[in-house]
């Protein structure tokens, strides 16, 4: 009797730490989702984002980032926003929920954005550019709120300089 008794102890002791450490996760944010990715046939955009919801009580909103590589070729990625979200954090999200490589520069004015998914600005006078509903912010991508239904793009431009 006692041997049981001993395996019943240390069962219900595994199960209680795996309970608080669902809980704590679920507390501290951390959501674990399948990505869900759909990709149009008659359009060249791949969508790439995760469903919405509630994580621990607490309301994720969303917005789409594009990113827009030229010539037809068009990521529309489905990121959370937040109540201090910046157009930098967004692009962040979206390039690490899409596997692209993000090449910034810090200065004291802020964050340059250089390079996305291996195009850098630069070639072939050719620039990374972003917009918030359509129009192109004074401030650096750092330093540019957005909110949730905010369009925000990011595209890579000719630019005469």
């Amino acid at each position: 009797m006692k041997k049981g008794k001993n395996h019943l102890g240390f069962i219900m002791t595994v199960l209680g730490v795996m309970v608080a450490f669902i809980s704590a996760l679920s507390i501290f944010g951390f959501v674990v989702e399948r990505d869900i990715i759909s990709i149009s046939s008659d359009r060249p955009e791949v969508f790439v984002g995760q469903p919405g919801g509630r994580v621990a009580g607490v309301a994720i909103e969303q917005t789409t980032v594009v990113i827009d590589r030229g010539q037809g070729n068009t990521l529309s990625v489905v990121v959370p926003i937040y109540d201090s979200s910046t157009a930098f954090d967004v692009l962040q999200s979206a390039t690490a929920v899409s596997g692209l490589e993000l090449q910034t520069q810090q200065f004291d004015t802020g964050i340059l954005v250089e390079g996305i998914g291996g195009m850098i600005s630069g070639q072939d006078n050719q620039y990374w550019l972003y917009y918030v509903n359509g129009a192109s912010p004074a401030n650096s991508v750092d330093r540019q709120p957005v909110v949730a239904g905010d369009s925000i793009e990011f595209k890579f431009e000719e630019v005469s300089l």
